[in-house]
């Protein structure tokens, strides 16, 4: 039986993060199928993942440094640890992992791989502090050195996933990685309940879900689109479920905006409201995968997104199973939603059945056997 380690930025916890959620999903189906998976992670959680994992390591280091790195040795050495996956790339761990000559190592990449060099960026257009460039050359200064420690992965030959085949460019524009050890596999969804086309359940809600936090979520358009919408639908409103850094900011801001019939709901299990709502919305800059649109999907809830990163191309078929519209025109966003809530009742339910189907295929069962093709073809 071989073992595996999986090394996490934060909590094991799967409530609060979609990286935490793909473990969460995946580690009981490669359990059922043969292989013993720990877990290393930094910050606790009062939730309970002991029947998850097969065993789990807390650090202390915040940083992920030194002390971090000497725990995974730690574990290395006490599990007979065959096999590590990254589950983010902090440069001193990729640099640590580079020296692992007898261990395994793939490179798990939860986001599109641009952000590794770009970073925060996207800060110029967040709201203004004092210590925004401060910041900002700090957050330069590490992906200049992230960028180097990550050129050393493909000196080792180590192994790369991505969420789609479409960020093959985008990763070999950045690094020069050897495109046979790079394997795209999507993210899995433990699709064991499919919600019925029965509306009898359903209210007038659009639904948000996910991390409260400027800009990459881009939560400003969110409420612009809600602005433009709360008069046209005076029947509907907007719940947003979900926290983060900048939940009470946007919170006296839809104030400020004098938005009607809009609820901040916090971290919550979001599946009540997929089964609730009629539509769910993303405004992100961009994602890895953008796993709520599936979770939404699942439910018959139909997904709203706009056209900002790749592999949301892999998850809606614009028109079919949900809607995707040109990258921040919040106009045409209100728009597609009013049309869609417009629709009659037997074409709604056509897409909310085409929803479902296409979530289907991200399932733990099938994505599974894409990382148990990938972790046979270890050479030992």
């Amino acid at each position: 039986m071989k073992n595996i380690l999986i090394t996490f930025p934060n909590a094991i916890d799967p409530t609060t993060g979609g990286l935490e959620k793909v473990y969460h999903n995946l580690t009981p189906f490669l359990r059922n199928n043969g292989y013993n998976v720990y877990a290393v992670y930094r910050v606790k959680s009062d939730y309970d993942t002991h029947s998850v994992y097969t065993g789990i390591f807390y650090s202390d280091d915040y940083r992920c440094g030194v002390k971090y790195n000497e725990i995974i040795d730690q574990v290395i050495q006490n599990q007979d640890i065959h096999i590590v996956i990254c589950a983010f790339q902090y440069f001193r761990l990729v640099r640590y992992l580079s020296t692992l000559s007898d261990i395994k190592v793939i490179h798990h990449i939860h986001n599109i791989p641009s952000a590794y060099l770009f970073g925060r960026i996207h800060y110029l257009s967040s709201r203004l502090q004092n210590t925004l460039l401060d910041k900002f050359l700090r957050r330069i200064r590490f992906n200049i050195r992230l960028h180097k420690a990550m050129g050393n992965i493909a000196h080792n030959n180590q192994k790369i996933v991505i969420l789609s085949e479409s960020f093959r460019d985008d990763l070999k524009r950045i690094f020069q990685f050897d495109q046979k050890n790079v394997v795209a596999i999507p993210n899995p969804f433990p699709l064991d309940t499919f919600y019925s086309l029965d509306d009898t359940q359903r209210e007038k809600v659009i639904l948000y879900v996910g991390r409260i936090s400027e800009p990459q979520k881009r939560i400003s358009s969110l409420l612009n689109i809600w602005q433009k919408l709360q008069d046209r639908l005076p029947d509907y409103r907007m719940d947003i479920v979900g926290g983060g850094p900048d939940k009470e900011f946007f919170e006296n801001k839809a104030k400020d905006m004098n938005l009607e019939r809009i609820n901040f709901y916090g971290f919550k299990n979001p599946d009540d409201y997929y089964k609730k709502s009629i539509i769910s919305c993303m405004t992100s800059n961009y994602e890895g995968f953008g796993m709520v649109l599936v979770e939404a999907m699942q439910y018959g809830c139909v997904p709203f997104a706009f056209d900002s990163f790749a592999s949301v191309h892999d998850i809606i078929d614009d028109g079919e199973n949900g809607f995707i519209i040109n990258s921040f025109d919040e106009d045409e966003y209100a728009k597609r939603v009013v049309e869609f809530i417009n629709y009659p009742e037997e074409k709604k339910n056509l897409i909310r059945k085409a929803a479902i189907d296409k979530s289907s295929l991200f399932d733990v069962e099938k994505v599974g056997l894409m990382w148990l093709d990938l972790l046979s073809s270890l050479d030992f």
